[in-house]
């Protein structure tokens, strides 16, 4: 048995209570604590906002506990309310790593990329969890375009999860369209915990000298897809 099994037993009692001090005061008063113990001490500390010390006692439960999944979650969510997200970022991709099915790891990950405007590394983690749904595909400001053109280049669909590989697919087809001198995907949430797919653009003036051409642009890179 862990010499502070008496301790780690307590502070779980205390934890299902949310009696976050108590579970500190506890831990600060066993000589040496164990991975388990360290877990519950920074999980009250957390919630009491203490951050510096919190991540301490993750960190020292992730040193005695190397391969165990929870420290490294657990140390991205402190460094998330820090605001160090690239730090966030990494313990993440440490725990995938150990766990690459955690769904609520890929998440947060995903989250994080969201919220930092990288749509395609957030798309890599959602997908692993089924998401996200899009409820709407939306076009601002609307091109001259005819849409029955820009609907092919789009590979994705409302109410549809929006897969990495459509995406990419759609960027390629959209480029190769010639026609927007700028272009970008992004995501908006909605309340319902979808996303609303918005594609904002700058078109050119004019779409080649035809209709011919504007379809020449639109198929030439399908056998390279294919």
């Amino acid at each position: 048995a862990a010499p502070d099994s008496d301790a780690v037993e307590k502070a779980n009692q205390f934890t299902a209570g949310e009696q976050w001090q108590e579970v500190v005061s506890l831990a600060e008063s066993t000589p040496t604590r164990s991975a388990e113990l360290n877990y519950l001490y920074g999980t009250a500390l957390a919630h009491l906002e203490r951050w510096p010390q919190a991540h301490a006692a993750f960190e020292e439960g992730q040193r005695a506990q190397p391969n165990d999944e929870r420290f490294p979650v657990e140390l991205a969510g402190v460094d998330f309310k820090q605001k160090h997200f690239a730090d966030a970022t990494s313990h993440l991709r440490t725990a995938l790593r150990l766990n690459p099915k955690d769904t609520y790891a890929n998440e947060f990950l995903a989250t994080l990329y969201f919220l930092q405007n990288n749509l395609e590394g957030a798309l890599k983690y959602w997908n692993r969890v089924n998401k996200p749904k899009i409820a709407n595909v939306l076009v601002d400001p609307k091109p001259r375009l005819n849409p029955a053109l820009l609907d092919h280049a789009f590979t994705f669909a409302p109410a549809s999860t929006l897969q990495l590989s459509d995406f990419l697919a759609s960027q390629t087809r959209v480029r190769g369209l010639g026609v927007f001198s700028s272009y970008n995907f992004g995501l908006k949430a909605r309340e319902d915990g979808q996303y609303d797919l918005l594609f904002r653009n700058h078109e050119n003036n004019g779409f080649g000298s035809n209709k011919w051409m504007a379809l020449l642009n639109i198929f030439h890179d399908l056998p390279e897809l294919t």
